[in-house]
């Protein structure tokens, strides 16, 4: 009989290690699993931002002809929400910006400010709430009402409308952000 329990007990404590070692494996793939996405997600990321890029630079160079009148829509990449473009004769004469939609945080507007004023090659910046970040560079770009256009983005895309100004290209849109 005590042959028996100690076969019970030894079966019982066989189990419990099996158990614990297969929670640890588990715990292990969900771990290598998560870093996994984690690294996908951030590379998506990467690839999106770059096509936004392409594609928003290429449109502007593409719709300058004098007269035409097109209506574009890019897909926001990543936790961008907001999109804002600032004219190219604005940098080209070191304008001093201080109109910006009350909206955007003081960080956006330092940012854009700066890289106005010192002349960087920089007039497409997109904005999440924790970041800033300068997208391109298009030197037919023109805004309408200002110097600085900001769009936010409406179910994940940013909608604008393109007309051609001859050298230029002339953007608006009708749900962009109020400068005051």
């Amino acid at each position: 009989m005590n042959d028996k329990m100690n076969k019970s007990k030894k079966a019982q404590l066989n189990q419990v290690f099996t158990i614990i070692a297969t929670l640890l494996i588990a715990g292990v793939i969900i771990l290598v699993g998560a870093k996994a996405i984690g690294g996908t997600m951030k590379s998506k990321c990467t690839t999106d931002l770059v096509t936004f890029q392409n594609d928003i630079s290429q449109a502007i160079k593409d719709n300058n002809h004098y007269g035409s009148v097109t209506g574009e829509k890019f897909r926001a990449p990543c936790k961008y929400t907001t999109l804002c473009l600032v004219n190219t004769e604005a940098i080209r004469e070191k304008t001093s910006l201080n109109s910006f939609p009350d909206e955007l945080s003081s960080e956006a507007k330092f940012l854009i400010k700066n890289s106005v004023e010192s002349g960087t090659e920089q007039n497409i910046f997109l904005i999440s709430s924790d970041e800033t970040k300068p997208a391109g560079f298009a030197s037919e770009l023109m805004v309408e009402g200002g110097d600085v256009l900001c769009i936010p983005s409406k179910a994940g895309d940013f909608s604008m409308t393109m007309y051609g100004q001859g050298r230029t290209t002339k953007i608006k849109s009708k749900n962009s952000l109020d400068n005051n």
